[in-house]
């Protein structure tokens, strides 16, 4: 799978009999821990299938399969998640806001990917949308995560900070705007002008 994901992220567009490849392989894997995915690579099989078909009933039920935590591994559950959600593959965020909620408010070790994915698509979801009910619910976990002082709470502000970031510019990057987050200081490098401008947003 990770041979198709190649070609596909690039916009090669697949063989047919790739794609069914793609959708058989999708439809028997019921299971898949991180050891297994470390073999099969089922997250990019995932990630190719988003970005060469339609997302009609029948290929969103099919995704849909892989958001259970209790069947599939991090990397698989945010595979999946992103493929609904974010503009680049099917752009359907605002048909899974409580889903994204569901996983930006669990806090599972086990699950960071996840957790980032969710955010991520809440941002991209929300630099089109400008929804403001969306957007201070992403300021109240940054305002609840920002008055801690754990490796938790500063990782999270790191999220939600580039969600912030997303919102105001999407892909673009002028000077003001933290390539990598995860090099940031907190607080120290949190720039107040980015949060009052995503506060303004949420009115």
């Amino acid at each position: 799978m990770a041979e198709l994901f190649e070609k596909a992220k690039w916009g090669t567009a697949l063989a047919d009999d790739e794609v069914s490849f793609l959708r058989e392989q999708l439809h028997a894997i019921n299971t898949c821990d991180w050891k297994q995915n470390s073999t099969i690579k089922l997250h990019l099989g995932i990630l190719s299938f988003g970005l060469c078909v339609e997302p009609n009933q029948h290929n969103k039920e099919l995704i849909e399969k892989f958001i259970n935590t209790d069947s599939f591994d991090d990397s698989i559950v945010a595979s999946a998640i992103k493929v609904l959600c974010l503009h680049q593959y099917w752009n359907l965020a605002a048909s899974y806001k409580d889903v994204l909620h569901g996983f930006i408010d669990w806090d599972n070790d086990m699950y960071e990917e996840t957790r980032a994915a969710a955010i991520n698509c809440m941002g991209d979801y929300l630099h089109t949308t400008q929804d403001k009910e969306e957007i201070l619910y992403l300021l109240s976990k940054y305002d609840y995560a920002i008055k801690g002082s754990t490796n938790e709470d500063k990782s999270l502000i790191r999220l939600l900070y580039e969600a912030f970031q997303i919102i105001l510019w999407g892909n673009k990057y002028p000077k003001e705007r933290i390539i990598c987050v995860w090099d940031m200081k907190v607080p120290k490098d949190i720039s107040s002008s980015v949060i009052n401008r995503v506060r303004q947003m949420g009115g």
